[in-house]
């Protein structure tokens, strides 16, 4: 895809706990048809495939995407209590979504998280911010956490979830209520780890996300 199309550049966010809130905002050089987050995982950021091909599409369909590009497997954060780790989770959830609806006078809004990104998700969403028309996607969530599970199960706007049944952070209880829900679009991979990814086989690899992509696709349209 031409980056001609595009202006890449940063946002100033509002420091948050004395420290910067680092982003990469990729915007349609012609008005974006909406604005999408994308929140990565721990050792998961924005580059790899299921963020990176996730961003490519959202672009192709005219959004501006706007990423966290936070650290969130260095030693400070590691080395915080649960609770200071969840405020600076929601803190840079938070002020990056500001910084990203103030940029712009958005209708829509997509939410796309990884792992850790979907508990960041699962706050910004709990507070019942005033947002726009809303879609959210979540890639292996974090169903063990009462704050995801409860979060995605009590969502009335469309959302469209995947992870494995073999990840150990996909609860079981929590999966099993999800095809109840008419909004969710929930899509289940076999034998796959906590990168949707097949230790040992790339093909299968490569399918499971080719696949994924294209139902990523057809949601969003």
């Amino acid at each position: 895809m031409s980056r001609d199309k595009f202006n890449i550049t940063s946002l100033e966010v509002d420091q948050i706990l004395n420290r910067p809130v680092r982003n990469t905002f990729i915007q349609q050089v012609e008005p974006g048809e909406g604005l999408a987050l994308i929140y990565p995982g721990l050792r998961y950021s924005c580059d790899k495939p299921l963020l990176h091909y996730t961003t490519e599409i959202l672009l192709d369909l005219g959004f501006d995407v706007l990423q966290l590009w936070a650290d969130y497997d260095n030693p400070e954060f590691q080395g915080a209590s649960q609770a200071e780790q969840t405020v600076q989770l929601i803190e840079d959830g938070k002020a990056l979504l500001q910084a990203g609806i103030q940029s712009n006078s958005y209708s829509n809004l997509i939410l796309a998280g990884k792992s850790l990104g979907t508990l960041t998700m699962a706050f910004i969403l709990s507070e019942k911010l005033k947002i726009p028309k809303l879609k959210t996607i979540w890639f292996t969530p974090l169903f063990y956490l009462p704050p995801v599970s409860k979060t995605v199960l009590e969502l009335n706007d469309p959302a469209f979830v995947a992870g494995s049944k073999a990840d150990h952070t996909f609860d079981s209880v929590t999966v099993k209520q999800l095809p109840e829900k008419a909004n969710i679009e929930f899509h289940v991979i076999e034998n796959a780890n906590h990168s949707l990814e097949v230790p040992g086989d790339p093909l299968r690899s490569t399918q499971i996300l080719s696949s994924l992509m294209e139902k990523l696709v057809e949601f969003l349209y």
